[in-house]
């Protein structure tokens, strides 16, 4: 479910793995605008999705579905990218 959020956001997130190596556990994206890191893991960590931030070594976002991640977290997680993409445009139009 995450993955598809994530492949449908028109390139607002970038999965940074191939289709083929994408962990099912631990999934590593990134931001297009990378600025927007820190405000993305703060608004998570109000929707009590936390820890979300990648490894030094690579960067970007990852999130962590352990066995005790219940499935209404992950439907928690993907209407929170939805929201939090819509919320912050990466162009904001002429008549915005």
């Amino acid at each position: 479910m995450i993955y598809d959020c994530i492949d449908k956001s028109d390139g607002y997130y970038i999965n940074i793995h191939d289709k083929k190596y994408r962990s099912r556990v631990n999934i590593v994206m990134k931001l297009q605008n990378e600025s927007l890191k820190g405000k993305m893991i703060k608004e998570a960590a109000e929707v009590k999705c936390i820890n979300i931030n990648g490894h030094p070594s690579v960067g970007g976002l990852r999130i962590s579905l352990y066995n005790a991640m219940p499935l209404n977290g992950v439907v928690v997680f993907c209407r929170f990218l939805d929201e939090f993409r819509l919320a912050n445009p990466l162009f904001v139009g002429a008549d915005s």
